[in-house]
């Protein structure tokens, strides 16, 4: 439910402090202020950014037996701004049982996104603190 604290225990994740609203979208707290945060009026914090109108955005998909990451930068046009991308797929995992076994996927997920996160994003030579 938007709007109701989290709260530490079995199924949150410690170290949330709430359900906060950020540029109008839902977002939770951790107590520290985003990486390149500026003091901005009344010592309210919001991140730097050279040119609003654009952005670097992360791209994270994925289906019952494949993983995608992309990033994109919104300052370039179209195919341009397709920065780096990668897919991960499950087929050799399922094949063995003919077909997509739920649980082996959901952690076979779990497993190989960050590490798809961190190949996409050195591919693209950005940072985590630069999306």
């Amino acid at each position: 439910m938007i709007g109701k604290p989290a709260t530490a225990g079995a199924g949150s994740c410690a170290g949330l402090r709430g359900l906060v609203r950020l540029n109008g979208r839902a977002a939770y707290d951790t107590g520290s202020p985003p990486r390149g945060a500026t003091a901005g009026p009344q010592g309210r914090r919001r991140a730097q950014n050279p040119n609003p109108r654009t952005m670097r955005v992360l791209g994270i998909e994925t289906s019952c037996d494949e993983t995608g990451v992309a990033v994109y930068d919104t300052a370039r046009p179209g195919a341009d701004g397709l920065l780096a991308h990668a897919v991960y797929s499950q087929i050799a995992l399922h094949a063995q049982y003919g077909g997509v076994v739920p649980e082996l996927a959901s952690r076979d997920h779990v497993r190989k996104l960050l590490p798809l996160v961190r190949q996409t994003l050195a591919e693209a030579g950005l940072s985590t603190a630069a999306v």
